[in-house]
């Protein structure tokens, strides 16, 4: 096992009898019955031999609850056998609840919704996080205009699509099929919980068409309801999304930082996608302390959690922006300290200005502090000498 010609494999109880766990390094490559010719046809199917070896010890403890649960769980999986489009279909297919089923021209109109999206070079950029994070705020930032509804309750229990069109127009995909032109107006009547509590109308998504710059360039924004809140039906429809988006942009905040159910939702995108960005929504209303200690510690946990460096942590108001598009911000040279206050980030690292001498660079950050550069410089001068 490990060396590309061969997996190993182990039998498990089940419900159904004893089932067949093939892996390899990468995790499990499949899961079948147990029969007599199972290594054949493992050879056959994957072009690899089967090892009778004991699963790395990393996740080997989660393969009896995945085999209960009827999902992968925390469990790797190795699907480089399978092509990308294959393996989104399969993805997709995992998303139905266990004990329901899904008929097969439900998974043939998914398929060819993504091969229409590949042909079209449209990105799913999804839009995540806790409820009541500012997720539906971002997104009319984004495209400067309050289209979405918003409130101080869990709002979004639909997921709502934003993708290019010459004229603002919305649309309702039907879970029985077909779909529903509505009024721009009406969108709060499907998408809120509040208006379609339960998502009684069955609706699987609103696509909202706007001639917003950054959608014409191929980007389909996804708004989906946030997670953790009393809704469960939101929940559900988020985590079921994800095997469809390409990549994510995870709205944290300050007060409270990144919470559980957050953790396991990017743990879940970060299995199914490669690019998260994270940014922390409403760093206007804490002060620099606070969002720096907030950033250290989002960027913490979300590290131990997907065994990767620390991502990066972006501030932004999103408020702010929709309310003043066209403010321009606050100039760092003008207004340094103000600067720093909404950044919550000292622009105090020599590789950034390499331009300035040492004399210079001592100046300019003790600028930003509110003190003398010149009294500073003699300061420092007197230390190295001794003084």
């Amino acid at each position: 096992m490990g060396t590309g010609i061969a997996d190993g494999y182990d039998l498990y109880e089940s419900a159904v009898g004893k089932v067949v766990v093939t892996f390899n390094p990468n995790g499990v490559s499949s899961l079948s019955l147990a029969s007599e010719d199972f290594e054949g046809y493992f050879a056959h199917r994957h072009g690899r031999l089967l090892i009778r070896a004991e699963a790395p010890s990393a996740w080997s403890g989660h393969i009896p609850a995945a085999i209960e649960a009827g999902t992968p769980g925390r469990l790797p999986v190795d699907l480089s056998s399978v092509t990308p489009f294959q393996t989104r279909i399969l993805r997709i297919a995992a998303t139905i609840p266990r004990g329901e089923v899904r008929p097969y021209g439900w998974l043939a109109r998914e398929a060819e919704s993504l091969a229409e999206r590949a042909e079209e070079g449209r990105f799913f950029l999804a839009v995540v996080g806790q409820f009541k994070r500012g997720k539906s705020t971002l997104i009319n930032a984004l495209l400067g205009a309050p289209l979405l509804p918003t409130g101080v309750v869990p709002v979004t229990a639909v997921i709502t699509i934003l993708e290019y069109g010459e004229r603002v127009s919305a649309r309702v995909e039907k879970r029985e099929g077909g779909e529903e032109e509505i009024p721009v107006e009406a969108i709060a009547d499907v998408v809120t919980e509040e208006r379609n509590p339960g998502n009684r109308r069955g609706a699987v998504a609103v696509i909202v068409r706007h001639p917003a710059s950054l959608l014409r360039q191929g980007i389909a924004i996804v708004d989906t309801p946030g997670v953790g809140s009393v809704f469960e039906v939101s929940t559900k429809a988020t985590h079921s999304f994800v095997p469809k988006i390409d990549a994510a942009l995870v709205v944290l905040g300050a007060d409270p930082p990144i919470s559980a159910d957050e953790l396991d939702l990017v743990e879940r995108i970060a299995s199914e996608v490669p690019d998260l960005l994270f940014v922390l929504n409403k760093s206007d209303l804490v002060s620099a302390a606070d969002r720096a200690e907030a950033a250290s510690f989002c960027a913490r946990v979300v590290a131990e959690r997907l065994r990767r460096p620390a991502p990066e942590m972006l501030f932004l108001s999103a408020k702010r922006a929709l309310d003043d598009p066209n403010d321009p911000g606050l100039d760092v040279v003008r207004k340094p300290m103000a600067a720093k206050a909404i950044l919550g980030y000292i622009p105090d690292r020599p590789f950034i200005y390499d331009k300035l001498t040492g004399a210079e660079f001592l100046r300019f950050v003790a600028g930003i502090y509110g003190q003398d550069g010149r009294k500073v410089e003699h300061r420092g001068l007197l230390k190295t000498i001794g003084f």
